[in-house]
C-alpha cells in the first residue's frame, strides 16, 4: 500500500515493474518476490493506488512505443502494392474510423454508416479544419535557378546549351 505521500514500497514498485510488460499479476508477484503469489497478486490488483499506476504505464506504453510502432506499420502496409486485401481493407477501414468516423469521443468507435448525417457534416467540418492545417505547415516547393559557375569549375566542361535543368 502506498504511504501517505503516494510512495509506493519497493516490492510494490517491482510488482508494478513486472506487471506492465507481462499482464500477469501473479506472474508479477512471484518476480517481486512475494512469498505467497497468487494472494499478493489478488491483493495488489485489487488495491486502487496499484491499479491506477498499472493502467498508467499501460496507456504510457501503449501511447509512447506501441502506436507510433503500428502507426509506422500501418503506413507500411497501405503503401505496400503486394499487401494481401485483407490487410489493406482493414487498414483503411482503422482510417476510415479515426478520421471520419470520429466526430467526438463516443462516435470514435461508430462505423461510418452509422454516423448521422450532423455527425458526418462535423466529421467533414473537422477534416476541412485539418487538411488546411496541414497545408499551412507544408513545405512550400522552392523554384530553383541555376547557380553561376564559379572559378573553381574546369573551363573544359561541356556547357549545358539545351537551358534545360534538373529542376526545369
Amino acid at each position: 500500500m502506498p504511504d501517505k505521500k503516494g510512495r509506493f514500497t519497493p516490492r510494490e514498485q517491482a510488482f508494478v515493474a513486472a506487471w506492465v510488460p507481462s499482464g500477469d499479476p501473479v506472474y508479477a508477484a512471484e518476480k517481486a518476490g512475494y512469498a505467497h503469489p497468487r494472494q499478493a497478486a489478488s491483493q495488489n490488483a485489487n488495491n486502487p493506488a496499484i491499479a491506477e499506476e498499472y493502467r498508467r504505464r499501460v496507456q504510457h506504453e501503449m501511447s509512447c512505443e506501441v502506436l507510433p510502432l503500428a502507426v509506422r506499420r500501418h503506413k507500411d502496409i497501405l503503401n505496400d502494392k503486394k499487401a494481401p486485401y485483407g490487410a489493406l481493407n482493414k487498414a483503411i477501414e482503422l482510417v476510415y474510423r479515426f478520421t471520419l468516423g470520429a466526430v467526438g469521443d463516443e462516435a470514435a468507435v461508430k462505423e461510418l454508416h452509422q454516423l448521422t448525417g450532423e455527425e458526418l457534416h462535423r466529421a467533414i467540418a473537422q477534416l476541412e479544419v485539418y487538411r488546411g492545417e496541414v497545408a499551412r505547415r507544408a513545405t512550400p516547393v522552392i523554384e530553383h535557378e541555376p547557380a553561376e559557375r564559379g572559378p573553381d569549375v574546369d573551363d573544359e566542361s561541356p556547357e549545358d546549351t539545351t537551358g534545360s535543368s534538373v529542376f526545369a
